[in-house]
């Protein structure tokens, strides 16, 4: 039977995965962009925070084994810390360099991108943890995806009223179209990565709940990595 440790280990996989893919993004975007302009910062806060976002799993699964897997929050505390060091070197720290200065230091499209990324973390976690350890019959499955839908919409709707209040929409350009192509790739990566870790999942003949989780998650990291890919470029490649 699959036990909840082989869900865990698979969970942390692909958050590692993410991670790193995230990571070589991240030092290829900086290689490139020192090359081309013979400067640039370092991104040391991006980077160590990525390192706490991967270092995460293990935290969380040393303290699944100590309590007598009876808890796995132990990574919370690592995951705040990476979170703020990200949050840092994204917006505070470029601000106070004056490489983003004003009340307008993110344009509509990052902003946009930033709204998105928090209502995927939002509405998939909630519904993860609000359906974790419960069976998951095709009506409850089909609810979730109905109501996954619709908070979306609901709060991207609500974000993008809230974005043009502060940042005025711009036609797209060439440096954008080349952006979301470059997102679109790295998220198609890491959805292709899932793919094959959901055919591993059904050749070991795993409950059904268990498949619909590993599947929606997989779509919800590609999405953040397509997301995240796209506010890097735009913050410090393109």
């Amino acid at each position: 039977m699959f036990n909840l440790p082989s869900v865990l280990l698979v969970s942390a996989t692909l958050w590692i995965l993410g991670c790193i893919i995230w990571f070589v993004i991240v030092l290829r975007g900086w290689f490139v962009h020192h090359k081309e302009k013979a400067h640039g910062d370092f991104p040391g806060s991006l980077i160590n925070g990525i390192f706490l976002l991967g270092l995460t799993p293990f935290l969380s699964a040393i303290q699944y084994v100590a309590t007598g897997r009876r808890y796995f929050w132990g990574g919370g505390g690592v995951l705040f810390a990476g979170l703020t060091l990200i949050a840092y070197q994204s917006v505070l720290k470029r601000r106070k360099t004056g490489l983003a200065p004003g009340p307008n230091a993110l344009a509509f499209r990052e902003r946009s991108i930033v709204a998105q990324m928090a209502a995927i973390l939002l509405v998939y976690g909630y519904y993860g943890i609000r359906l974790w350890g419960k069976p998951l019959t095709p009506i409850a499955a089909t609810a979730a995806l109905i109501g996954i839908t619709i908070l979306m919409i609901l709060i991207l709707i609500a974000a993008q009223i809230a974005i043009r209040l502060y940042s005025r929409p711009e036609l797209p350009d060439e440096r954008d179209r080349i952006i979301e192509l470059r997102g679109s790739r790295n998220g198609y990566a890491a959805l292709a990565a899932g793919i094959w870790g959901v055919l591993l999942l059904a050749i070991a003949h795993v409950p059904y709940d268990l498949l619909f989780y590993a599947i929606m998650g997989i779509f919800a990291l590609a999405e953040l990595v397509r997301l995240g890919s796209q506010f890097f470029y735009y913050r410090w490649v393109a």
